[in-house]
Parts: C-alpha cells; structure tokens; sequence
C-alpha cells in the first residue's frame, strides 16, 4: 500500500507539473488519471500538507493547483501588481477579493467584514466586471496565473 501511495502521490505532481495553471477538484484529478477519487482525495490532502500543491476551499469544495508558493494567509501578503486591472477596485472589494482568494464564502465575508451578504454580493459582481472574470474558479486561477 506504502509503494501505491507514492505512485500515486508521483502520479498527481506529475499531472499538476504538466497543467502548471489547472485548478482541480478531486474528482477532475481522478477523472483525468485514472484513479479512484476517495484514495486521490487522502493522496490530495497529503500533498497539500506537503505544500507540493496548494488547496483552496470554495463553497465547501476543494480546489487544488501546483504550489508555486504557499498561499498567503494575511491579505497584506498578496502582491497586488500581478493584476493589471486590480487598481480598478476599490479597497473595500480588494478586502473581499482576499477573502474569496482565500477561500472564505459569501456567508463568511460577511461575518468577517461585517457586511450583510447582499453587499458581499454586489461586491463580488463588481469585482468580476472589473477584473473580467465569470465567476470565482476563474478568479483564482487569474491569481495563480499571475503571482509571481
């Protein structure tokens, strides 16, 4: 079992080094390689606790991308140059977008700011419209894109 987990977790660095931008869910990764999705599950946590990959929660799912860097945990760690549009946002959607690219839900912003979750939502649509993005899949992968 040992010998298959290494395979295994050779296996998922393997695929997140050939697909340096992709930003997958569990279920992706076993789809794309083959494997079953609960043992790739335990294999994806591993990996994250590693800092082989980075994982980010979304509305209760997992997301999981190549680690370039570790993810910053305090918004002041975040480099705000890789964005070109990034300036466009005002400070309070720049608070939100570091809570999204964190992980945090609509429900937890608000908390977090105390803000009632209908001006999360709007802030949100603003940030989607200014930086060109659809919806937060596409957000974090602008960032890991482009951090440096």
């Amino acid at each position: 079992m040992e010998r298959y987990n290494k395979v295994l977790k050779d296996e998922c660095i393997q695929y997140f080094s050939s697909n340096p931008y992709s930003v997958e869910t569990i279920l992706s990764v076993s789809r794309r390689i083959g494997r079953d999705k609960d043992i790739l599950g335990r294999t994806l946590e591993s990996l994250s606790k590693e800092m082989f990959i980075n994982k980010v929660e979304l509305n209760g799912e997992y997301y999981y991308s190549l680690s370039t860097t570790p993810i910053p945990s305090k918004k002041n760690e975040y480099p705000e140059s890789y964005l070109n549009d990034f300036k466009l946002l005002t400070s309070r959607e720049k608070e939100v977008f570091y809570q999204l690219v964190d992980g945090h839900s609509n429900g937890q912003i608000a908390q977090n700011l105390i803000i009632s979750p209908d001006t999360v939502k709007n802030h949100i649509s603003n940030i989607y419209r200014k930086l060109k993005v659809n919806d937060r899949v596409s957000l974090i992968k602008m960032y890991f894109v482009n951090i440096e």
